[in-house]
């Protein structure tokens, strides 16, 4: 789980939360791209020009990497992960 969602009083990045990175393939970037600004599946895969199924597989492989349970828990991860590497940078 996420700190930020388990402990009320996490205010800032809990820098070994991230040291591991998974590796995401381009479309996965992507498609978290879209599902942390909101967009649902059905409007994903017709941003994207792919099935349905195919983005609830790669949905369901990116919460694998991320081992989350969620597409929420999977966005706040992916946007967790890309404020801390702009931070770093």
């Amino acid at each position: 789980m996420i700190p930020a969602f388990t402990d009320p009083n996490f205010t800032q990045l809990n820098s070994t939360f991230f040291l591991e990175e998974p590796s995401l393939t381009p479309r996965e970037v992507k498609i978290l791209e879209w599902v942390s600004r909101g967009k649902t599946n059905g409007q994903i895969w017709l941003i994207l020009s792919m099935s349905p199924q195919t983005v609830a597989k790669h949905l369901t492989r990116i919460n694998t990497k991320f081992r989350v349970r969620s597409r929420t828990e999977a966005a706040v991860h992916f946007v967790l992960m890309n404020q801390q590497r702009s931070v770093v940078s």
